[in-house]
C-alpha cells in the first residue's frame, strides 16, 4: 500500500513525542501503514485505522532495534495515540481516533500544493 495521502496537522510540532525521533518516526510509519478501509487477514478482521505487523518487522522497516520499537510503542500507547494487541503470531496496532484525524474527505492538490 503505497498510494494515497495521510493528513498531518501542523500542531503536531506541539505533540509530546515530536522531539523524540524514534517515537515520532514510528508514529508516522503507523499512520502510513494503517488500513484506509476494513479488510481481512488470515481470517482476522482488520478495521480502518489498524494494521497487522510484529516488532521485528517494525524494527527492520525503521532501522531500529526491537527494544527501541517496544519503548516507542509504549510511549504511544501511554499517550493514548495507539493501542496494541499482541498475540503469539502477530501484533495488531490501532490508531486511536483515526477517523477524526484521517477523515474521508478527499484532498485535491492545487498547483501551489505540488
Amino acid at each position: 500500500m503505497t498510494m494515497g495521502w495521510i493528513k498531518l496537522h501542523r500542531s503536531i510540532i506541539n505533540w509530546d513525542w515530536f522531539s523524540n525521533d524514534k517515537t515520532f518516526r514510528l508514529y508516522i510509519y503507523i499512520l502510513l501503514r494503517a488500513n484506509i478501509e476494513d479488510a481481512s487477514w488470515l481470517g482476522v478482521k482488520i478495521k480502518r485505522g489498524q494494521f497487522v505487523t510484529n516488532r521485528g518487522h517494525l524494527a527492520e522497516a525503521l532501522g531500529l532495534s526491537v527494544q527501541e520499537i517496544r519503548t516507542a510503542l509504549r510511549h504511544l500507547e501511554k499517550a493514548g495515540d495507539i493501542s496494541v494487541k499482541t498475540t503469539r503470531f502477530y501484533t495488531l496496532i490501532t490508531v486511536e481516533n483515526y477517523d477524526l484525524y484521517q477523515g474521508l474527505e478527499q484532498f485535491e492538490p492545487t498547483d501551489t500544493d505540488q
